[in-house]
């Protein structure tokens, strides 16, 4: 009989290939994604006041100080924003933290908006005002 040597194909694996591919194109999808939401992901209830979802908002002008961890503020394009924010107290100081808010600041915020019944940690000192439906919990203020 006659013998036929047979070897064995060394090689990578296309199948492999085309995975390793594959997760390289999602991995580059979310780390050079489009990450700038200044228009929000947020839903409205029927006085178009925002009352859940997600916002970056940039440029908003402070209004009115309603208290020591919340304020007012207007976009640019004229939508007003009652913002609640949490800081922890400096003693001895006039402010209560290292975020010192004042009437006509521009601050850039990124929070989350809540309905007015949303609980609020009790660290925050706020009160939500009469007529508002909703407000935005900060989570990041940056003053310019």
């Amino acid at each position: 009989m006659a013998e036929i040597p047979v070897e064995r194909k060394t090689g990578f694996p296309w199948l492999l290939a085309l995975l390793g591919l594959g997760l390289a194109a999602l991995l580059a999808f979310w780390l050079l994604g489009d990450d700038d939401d200044a228009a929000g992901v947020a839903t409205y209830d029927n006085d178009r006041t925002a009352v859940a979802g997600a916002l970056d908002l940039d440029g908003l002008r402070v209004t009115e100080l309603t208290g020591d961890m919340s304020f007012i503020a207007r976009s640019p394009s004229g939508e007003e924003y009652f913002i609640v924010f949490d800081e922890t107290p400096t003693p001895g100081t006039a402010k209560e933290g290292m975020l010192d808010i004042n009437v006509g600041n521009i601050v850039d915020v990124e929070g989350t908006m809540r309905p007015r019944n949303f609980k609020l940690p009790a660290t925050v000192k706020a009160d939500i005002p009469a007529g508002r439906s909703s407000f935005l919990y900060a989570t990041d203020i940056d003053k310019r």
